[in-house]
């Protein structure tokens, strides 16, 4: 059960996204820890089609180690995606972001690859921190997302492996 609940988290955690463009898609490394226990995965986002309001179908599928995939598809409006000219200003001022520049190497083992990144802390509503984002010029708008559920302490974390631009990029 605490597994379902987490990968629901997950897909409704609203994730950082670039420009959208169908055929957009993203594989990362998944890992879920909790009192020094761990479970490792994957995760998978691609946008399939775009209606004619202008809504994404999205795909989401989360593989856990010894379990069948769980695969969702649901309708994103645009305005839940980073625009290009988002990502790119917080490249260029990261610091007016609260971040920090660095650079990100995709965990792919056939194509490995270095992008900047601009690291953004990320605080609940009273201000404590609850994770972090390295937002980068890729397919989905991040690299690598961590996430820490205080009431559980709980730790998600997603890092890329790869990823594809689709038509329009």
């Amino acid at each position: 059960m605490k597994l379902l609940v987490t990968i629901g988290l997950l897909m409704c955690s609203g994730l950082a996204m670039a420009t959208p463009a169908v055929g957009d898609s993203a594989i990362f490394d998944l890992k879920i820890e909790q009192n020094g226990a761990y479970m490792l995965g994957q995760f998978e986002i691609s946008l399939l089609a775009k209606d004619s309001a202008g809504n994404y179908q999205m795909r989401t599928t989360v593989t856990m180690e010894d379990s069948p995939a769980d695969v969702r598809e649901s309708m994103e409006e645009p305005k839940g995606f980073l625009t290009d000219e988002t990502i790119q200003s917080a490249l260029i001022n990261c610091a007016g972001y609260g971040g920090k520049l660095s650079q990100y190497t995709l965990k792919s083992e056939t194509s490995p690859m270095t992008v900047p990144t601009c690291i953004i802390p990320q605080t609940d509503e009273q201000g404590a921190p609850v994770g972090e984002i390295y937002i980068a010029q890729v397919a989905m708008g991040f690299v690598k997302q961590v996430q820490i559920e205080s009431s559980t302490g709980r730790t998600v974390t997603l890092e890329m492996k790869s990823f594809t631009n689709g038509k329009g990029h």
